[in-house]
């Protein structure tokens, strides 16, 4: 069925899941990149019962290639192996093996065919008023049934990662049945639940969202009048053809036909780069001449990388489906004290992770577990919402349940446990939505250049110069009204990335926030934090301090993020060598299909030569990025602000920064050694008020008051320090230390000049009262696992977007259970060590 139909004419400041204002085609990732050939426009994807199509290539891990930057793909989150029933009658008991063997793979494509949309569901959308640029939620026949198909229950939800949704009365309706089983009056939609009426808009809109959120329904839209002029071959079938046409004739090379010869494999290889490229071309043309209304379908992306230093080839989107694309008004604003990169796009990609089985998902199911999907959710809201870390961020989390039954009563006695994950132990299957200007990474450019598709990274990389960076890169016309050349841009976005990342792995040491598994398919183009595993903040410091058990040699241990940052940087270089070589020596970027015509030694050479070119330049970029960028983020959590401003505005200098480094910051963290990282630094606001208490003015000359500074700084240390992790032996020692390095930083607080209170106030903007440590991420999810607890959840959700308020601190109308409750999420608690969670989730 289709329902939801909404007119852009009806959209208010606040729009549905389904109404959102979608980017324009000629700006979306679908119409700039090459698609899977087994998907090749989302109508292949529409299945016609009885007819030719292998939708078993959606879910069939495989290698994507000719090129293909992304396969489109619908979710589908059950089990794998998929529960499908396989019927043999009497008319097939005479069959061969092999016969009933094809007889089965057809019963299963037909069944994978009812789970997607079909045909005629398309088109009755498309005469049912669709529009341009709006969606419409589509429910394939074949999800309606429970099993397979089972109940979701949102659980969690952020308005501010999208601030145009309109969420309806999710937030309400979620707070409401916290701790409650999950039952017809609980969930919010799937198969039996019953659909509110258009007329209750605010119920409505959540039931929507829920569908597309869980991935059951299937937002998309097909335009009108299109089916006879845009008529593509079903899922695999063009494919499944060449693949024959190149054995026939790998074949008649063996059988000394010229025909098959290697030139001719190499001219027919030519011939069908070509035909991608002006396949390209054309979908470019008519995004651009359709005003908006164009075939829209998820998708997936591919891309390769190197995990754990090892090259691990193909990878992919194995178990993320991106729903479309949505233009915003204006970027999401981040914290003052961590401001946004420059020049972030207005355009945020809505991608669903924990959405069952793609082309990319090797031998994994596709899912995600609930404790995972919780994690990563209010992970990316308090690096993206709470800190202003550049990250994609959470929209929203749910799980799955246990079917309902189809009449009121006796839900709960069924004996079916919905969509479960096998892990460590099983789990139960939860979806995850989150939210990025771009999901494009390194990797997407290594898969690319370790099967030498220079065409592919050509493409890729002026998508995301023109569309993510939004760079001009047209030369003027020349004369004769010719069309100019392409300016340079390989160098250009390696350096760009370089920066990018380079100041947010800064601003994650400075945060104490470990990644766990910085492989380069893990390295965001836009310099975003992506794929929230086995991540962890600092608790009590260690500098070896690692937060993934599986990561036995600390490749991705604290200290080690700046060098596995360059690591992948430096990959990126070697992917586009071949570019910056001939960039290097024609002045301008390759046209369409020059690079395809080359011959791999002309190849070889150019690459050697972008490698030389780049190498040093981008690390020494990165290098120099990151040192200031992890000085000037320090000096912010010491209240010193950027001493370029003590200084008459003049830029400090890399002498500058590596005197702060060696006077202030390095001493600072041999001090909180087996100290608590994040409550240390917060309780040092503390400090210039004792300065100031204690006679001392930020305009007066230090050396004058060298006995006061030393008389508070000792005041000072026995209330700074908490020594219950410190070794008795070395308690003094640390003393002493502390006590010094507290004289240097008083030293240059009055030497900044700037009011002792005010300094105070700006450390509680960037040392935060909440962490989000290990412990509370597993208690969040053991209480709404076994409890329902979202209530639990809702309040974390809040400490995460809000981690400088001074929570557990007496406010009116809240209990003092609920002030016993923040003050202890705000501990210590467990250590690290306790909760180190895996790449497993």
């Amino acid at each position: 069925m289709t329902t939801g139909v909404v007119s852009s004419s009806a959209r208010s400041l606040l729009a549905p899941i389904l109404a959102l204002p979608l980017l324009d085609p000629a700006a979306r990732l679908a119409t700039n990149l090459i698609p899977d050939p087994c998907t090749p426009a989302p109508r292949s994807l529409l299945a016609q019962p009885g007819q030719p199509g292998h939708p078993s290539f959606l879910r069939r891990a495989r290698p994507v290639t000719q090129g293909a930057h992304f396969s489109y793909v619908t979710p589908l989150p059950l089990e794998f192996p998929y529960d499908i029933a396989v019927t043999t009658d009497a008319a097939s008991s005479g069959l061969s093996e092999e016969d009933r063997s094809r007889l089965r793979m057809v019963q299963m494509e037909e069944q994978l065919k009812a789970w997607d949309i079909s045909k005629q569901e398309a088109s009755s959308a498309q005469e049912g008023g669709a529009r341009a640029q709006s969606l419409q939620l589509f429910i394939p026949q074949g999800r309606t049934h429970s099993p397979p198909f089972a109940p979701f229950r949102l659980l969690g939800v952020s308005p501010s990662a999208l601030p145009q949704l309109d969420i309806g009365d999710t937030r309400d309706f979620i707070l409401s049945h916290s701790a409650q089983p999950s039952t017809r009056e609980s969930v919010t939609s799937g198969p039996n639940v019953p659909v509110p009426p258009t007329s209750e808009t605010s119920a409505y809109n959540r039931w929507a969202l829920s569908e597309v959120l869980s991935g059951r329904g299937i937002a998309a839209h097909f335009r009108s009048g299109a089916a006879e002029e845009e008529e593509v071959e079903a899922v695999g079938v063009a494919h499944l053809k060449k693949q024959a046409a190149a054995a026939a004739r790998s074949q008649a090379s063996k059988n000394g036909d010229s025909s098959g010869s290697t030139n001719a494999k190499a001219q027919a290889e030519l011939d069908e780069s070509l035909a991608r490229l002006d396949a390209l071309a054309q979908r470019k043309r008519k995004a651009a001449e359709a005003n908006g209304d164009v075939d829209l379908l998820p998708w997936a992306q591919a891309y390769a990388g190197h995990q754990f230093g090892e090259w691990a080839g193909q990878l992919g989107d194995g178990r993320a489906v991106s729903l479309f694309e949505v233009a915003l008004p204006t970027p999401i604003s981040s914290t003052p004290a961590f401001p946004s990169h420059p020049q972030q796009p207005n355009r945020t990609d809505i991608q669903l992770k924990g959405a069952g089985r793609t082309p990319y998902s090797r031998f994994a199911d596709g899912l995600a577990t609930l404790q995972s999907s919780l994690r990563e959710f209010l992970c990316a809201e308090y690096m993206g919402g709470g800190l202003g870390i550049e990250s994609c961020r959470g929209l929203a989390v749910g799980v799955f349940t246990k079917p309902l039954a189809e009449s009121n009563g006796d839900a709960e006695k069924s004996t079916d446990e919905g969509v479960r994950v096998r892990r460590e132990r099983w789990h139960p299957a939860a979806v995850m939505t989150r939210l990025a200007p771009s999901w494009v990474r390194i990797g997407s450019f290594e898969l690319h250049a370790s099967r030498g598709e220079w065409e592919s990274i050509r493409v890729l990389g002026e998508y995301a110069t023109q569309h993510l960076f939004e760079w001009d890169l047209q030369a003027p016309s020349t004369e004769d009204g010719a069309q100019g050349k392409t300016q340079p841009w390989a160098l250009r976005l390696a350096r760009e990335v370089a920066v990018r990342n380079a100041q947010t792995i800064a601003r994650w040491q400075v945060a104490g926030f470990m990644h766990g598994v910085m492989n380069t398919d893990n390295i965001a183009l836009l310099g975003h934090t992506i794929d929230y595993g086995p991540y962890a903040f600092m608790d009590i410091f260690d500098e070896d301090c690692i937060c993934n058990h599986s990561d036995s040699f600390g490749r991705y241990s604290y200290k080690m993020q700046p060098s596995m940052g360059l690591f992948a940087i430096q990959h990126l270089v070697l992917a586009l060598s071949p570019l910056i070589g001939f960039e290097k020596t024609h002045g301008r970027a390759p046209d369409p299909a020059e690079l395809s015509r080359m011959d791999a030694a002309s190849l070889k050479e150019l690459s050697d030569l972008g490698e030389a070119e780049g190498k040093d330049d981008v690390r020494d970029l990165y290098m120099r990025t990151l040192k200031r960028e992890w000085t000037q983020r320090w000096l912010g959590r010491l209240g010193l602000g950027d001493t370029s401003a003590a200084s008459g505005g003049v830029e400090r200098s890399q002498d500058d920064d590596e005197q702060v480094q060696r006077d202030l910051i390095d001493p600072l963290l041999v001090v909180l050694e087996r100290l608590d990282f994040s409550i240390h630094l917060r309780h040092l606001a503390e400090f210039p008020v004792l300065l100031a208490e204690r006679g001392l003015k930020a305009t007066s000359a230090a050396e004058d008051d060298e006995e006061k500074i030393a008389d508070a700084a000792k005041a000072f240390v026995s209330s700074w320090l908490d020594e219950t992790h410190v070794r008795s032996f070395e308690r003094d020692a640390k003393r002493k230390a502390a006590a010094r390095w507290l004289e240097t930083y008083a030293k240059a607080l009055i030497k900044q000049g700037r009011n002792f209170e005010e300094v105070r106030r700006s450390m509680l903007q960037t040392n935060p009262r909440f962490v989000l440590r290990n412990w509370v991420t597993t208690e969040v999810a053991d209480r709404v696992e076994k409890e329902n607890d979202t209530a639990f959840l809702e309040r974390v959700l809040q400490m995460c977007l809000q981690p400088f308020k001074d929570w557990g601190a007496p406010q009116e109308g809240k209990s003092a259970e609920i002030l016993a409750e923040e003050n202890r999420l705000c501990a210590v608690g467990t250590p690290l060590e306790g909760h180190l969670p895996s790449c497993s989730s």
